[in-house]
């Protein structure tokens, strides 16, 4: 990920956090994928998502996670989740393997 934290309003609809393949492009990668809550709650917050980016040989394109946020009608403080990468598969982990997104409400 090019960055470890994101922000977006309540109503913002979806975050889009890119992730990118850096460096030798010879061969297949894998990379999974998954929200975490912290003060944000899947469900309530925003919509748990997990799954599997992949790049076939020579693919340097970036990939994108794409996590809906839930616009509730509740006076609240600013909340967060997390977006987390493992299980890499043909190449390594870069340093960014986590990313904060931070929900700022609207009401």
């Amino acid at each position: 990920m090019s960055a470890t934290s994101y922000k977006i309003p309540e109503g913002g609809g979806q975050i889009i956090i890119p992730v990118y393949r850096q460096g030798d492009t010879t061969g297949k990668v894998t990379v999974k994928y998954a929200t975490a809550n912290g003060s944000a709650r899947a469900g309530y917050d925003y919509k748990s998502k997990q799954g599997t980016l992949s790049w076939s040989a020579g693919d340097s394109s970036s990939k994108n996670i794409v996590v809906s946020i839930i616009n509730d009608k509740k006076k609240e403080s600013s909340e967060d989740f997390r977006v987390n990468l493992s299980g890499i598969t043909g190449a390594t982990l870069g340093t960014n393997k986590t990313a904060t997104v931070t929900i700022t409400d609207n009401d």
